[in-house]
């Protein structure tokens, strides 16, 4: 309690070298203040009776004189108070902290402050949780009973001030599970790549069917599914890591089955892509896979196309240029997945929840990680559209190697990912 006490009084900024992942237990509670304070607000303690809970001695005869003396000019201390306070930690600086804002869809709130919520208070909350705040039987009001309670500052109810609370406590749970689940399944967090051995991709040169080959259009096609097979090799493993992932995520598991399936089979490429952004080059023209091999910007051009390509590495350079940790992308990743117009997805509204609840995680982290720079979610957001953009049109190269899947010896869950063909027969002599 002393040291939530302090936290609050001398509003201490602290910050996790572990992205909020740390475990604190008494023996090791100062290891990361961060954490600890994180742990203090999600069991339950109150910034607001820290403010308002302990008035010392000297402060209770000070104020009771006041209220004997109702002409007495007020003292430079309350007359600091007198208009409505914004609680300390829900501001958008304070401790680090900033609580969950207006998701995309939300309605801004105006600057003005006629229910008694400050505009700082509007400005670091969802209008959601404001709503409640104003709506709520513990709106903010004004404390006035003509007796020894005369000149009290406007308090924001603790009931009110204990469910904002918990729902930040909440949203903080929440990125700090993204965050474990993301650093336990991906392969290319900053950690894991920064020793990789780079090595070229071998893919096999050998032609299937020498007849196939009779014109430049046939060597041309055999050469595409040859490259194609071998991208294929290499992109699979990132399938059960990408699988594994939202089987971790909060309410995925609760989902329907079928839409479990159909989020992971039409958000894969999406999210494989912004994984693998942190290794795909624009100045080598490479990207580079878990184990260390690459292929070449030219290998890509043929699978699929040059504009195709291109849009990929343009990708991958802009979305690497806003700066992203781990957390950050495991969060984007989060709300990639839950995208809730995905085809074959009924149940959208609840998708549209979790989807909702990871944007608003995703505001909270990079406005606490970029305090500096207001413009690194809206840029997000943007990265989202041009996402599903790049999604779109690798469905449509994809089409072309299901009309000849009779060609093809691709990865069985490589294959069901993306609902191509296999023929049985090849099957069952592998």
């Amino acid at each position: 309690q002393g040291f939530f006490r302090r936290s609050i009084q001398k509003q201490i900024e602290y910050r996790c070298l572990r992205d909020g992942k740390c475990l604190v237990i008494r023996l090791n509670r100062n290891r990361c203040q961060y954490c600890r304070f994180r742990k203090c607000i999600s069991v339950g303690m109150s910034r607001d009776s820290v403010r308002y809970g302990r008035v010392p001695k000297r402060s209770r005869e000070r104020e009771s004189l006041d209220s004997r003396s109702p002409s007495a000019p007020p003292t430079p201390g309350s007359a600091a108070i007198e208009g409505p306070l914004t609680p300390t930690g829900l501001s958008s600086s304070s401790n680090g902290y900033t609580p969950a804002c207006d998701l995309p869809s939300s309605q801004g709130l105006s600057n003005g402050s006629s229910n008694g919520v400050s505009s700082t208070m509007s400005n670091g909350i969802s209008n959601g949780v404001v709503n409640q705040v104003m709506m709520g039987n513990g709106s903010e009001s004004c404390i006035d009973d003509g007796g020894d309670g005369a000149g009290r500052a406007r308090v924001v109810s603790s009931s009110s001030m204990m469910e904002v609370e918990h729902k930040q406590a909440d949203i903080y749970d929440f990125i700090m599970a993204v965050s474990q689940a993301h650093f336990s399944t991906c392969n290319y967090t900053e950690d894991k790549v920064r020793d990789l051995v780079r090595k070229p991709v071998l893919f096999n040169s050998s032609i299937s069917d020498p007849d196939e080959a009779s014109s430049t259009a046939d060597a041309l096609d055999d050469q595409k599914i040859r490259l194609f097979q071998g991208l294929s090799t290499c992109v699979s493993p990132s399938i059960q890591s990408v699988v594994e992932f939202a089987k971790r995520l909060t309410g995925f598991s609760s989902l329907g089955q079928d839409i479990q399936l159909n989020l992971i089979k039409g958000g894969f490429f999406e999210l494989w892509l912004t994984r693998v952004s942190r290794v795909t080059s624009s100045l080598d023209n490479t990207l580079t896979f878990a184990d260390g091999s690459y292929v070449t910007r030219h290998h890509l051009n043929l699978i699929f196309d040059v504009d195709f390509v291109d849009s990929l590495f343009n990708f991958a350079a802009s979305f690497n240029s806003l700066g992203l940790h781990d957390t950050g992308i495991g969060l984007f990743s989060a709300a990639v997945l839950f995208t809730p117009d995905r085809l074959g997805v009924i149940d959208r509204k609840n998708v549209q929840y979790h989807q909702d609840r990871a944007m608003e995680a995703l505001r909270t982290h990079t406005s606490r990680s970029h305090p500096m720079d207001n413009s690194i979610f809206q840029s997000l957001l943007s990265k989202l559209q041009e996402l599903r953009k790049i999604g779109g049109c690798h469905q449509s190269h994809l089409q072309w190697f299901r009309d000849n899947w009779n060609r093809l010896e691709l990865p069985p869950l490589f294959a069901e990912i993306y609902d191509i063909r296999q023929d049985e027969s090849k099957l069952m002599l592998n």
